[in-house]
């Protein structure tokens, strides 16, 4: 009996291999805060592990553009970076 060579691997690293929750949490705090919303845990956890521009339409801006979101989502990025300083070096 011979098995068929592997052809890939399906892995999502998002929490596996570093607890990221708490950084994306603070990280979208500070950046709805921006637009005058205290982000609220029950308002963020529905959302964690979808795209930073479902997020910014649905808590933030329904309506942006693609370029408006992908602008947004960036700065958004910068901030999860700076928040999870040491952790996912």
């Amino acid at each position: 009996m011979t098995a068929e060579p592997l052809a890939g691997v399906i892995w999502d690293l998002d929490g596996t291999l570093a607890d990221t929750e708490q950084a994306h949490f603070r990280s979208w705090q500070l950046f709805c805060r921006q637009f005058g919303h205290e982000l609220t845990w029950d308002e963020f956890k529905p959302t964690f592990g979808l795209s930073n521009h479902d997020v910014l339409r649905g808590l933030i801006l329904p309506d942006l553009s693609d370029a408006e979101a992908e602008t947004l989502s960036q700065q958004k990025e910068a901030l999860f970076r700076q928040s999870s300083a040491g952790l996912i070096e």
